[in-house]
């Protein structure tokens, strides 16, 4: 009998806790048209993060994600108000691109964010899943909290999985002509 109340007990404060908003905790995914790229976003606790796969082989995971803004604290905990998802087919035109049009193709997923604690800020999530990547971009929808702002720190970050390496090179004042050496690292 001991074990059997205390099971209860145990899913019970499980049960309010997670109605109350402690336990927060959340994932969704994105896949691509065809399936190779996957994104999900993730939260535990305050801490919003992103992984990728490709071909089912993780390249990158629980990278944090998220804004900072001058002058307010940073978000709290968020609870997933909404999530939305479409299908985009269309082109755009460039003149910087070897090719004139430019196929935009990938499946979008939206989520309407708000902090579980006042001020109950919102913050919207788009995130692109494409055939051979993928994109992520933060809106701030029309609210109190947010009448006027100024970004002070973008934390998207990028987690990847064993020892990859990549060619880089430094533009401490970005004002040269891009005609560094690359290095591989």
């Amino acid at each position: 009998m001991k074990t059997v109340t205390s099971s209860i007990k145990t899913v019970a404060i499980a049960a309010v806790a997670m109605a109350s908003g402690i336990c927060a905790a959340w994932s969704e995914r994105v896949d691509s048209p065809d399936g190779s790229v996957k994104v999900w976003i993730n939260t535990r606790g305050k801490r919003l993060s992103w992984s990728l796969n490709r071909k089912d082989v993780k390249i990158f995971t629980d990278s944090e994600i998220g804004l900072e803004f001058k002058g307010q604290k940073p978000f709290g905990e968020f609870k997933l108000i909404k999530r939305t998802g479409k299908f985009i087919d269309s082109t755009w035109e460039t003149r910087l691109y070897k090719k004139r049009m430019v196929r935009d193709f990938c499946k979008q997923m939206t989520l309407q964010l708000e902090e579980i604690k006042p001020p109950h800020r919102r913050l919207d999530l788009y995130v692109r899943a494409y055939d051979g990547s993928a994109a992520i971009r933060y809106g701030i929808p029309e609210q109190d909290a947010f009448k006027k702002f100024t970004v002070s720190k973008e934390k998207t970050s990028f987690r990847f999985v064993g020892d990859p390496s990549g060619w880089f090179t430094v533009y401490p004042k970005h004002k040269d002509s891009q005609e560094q050496q690359f290095i591989q690292r």
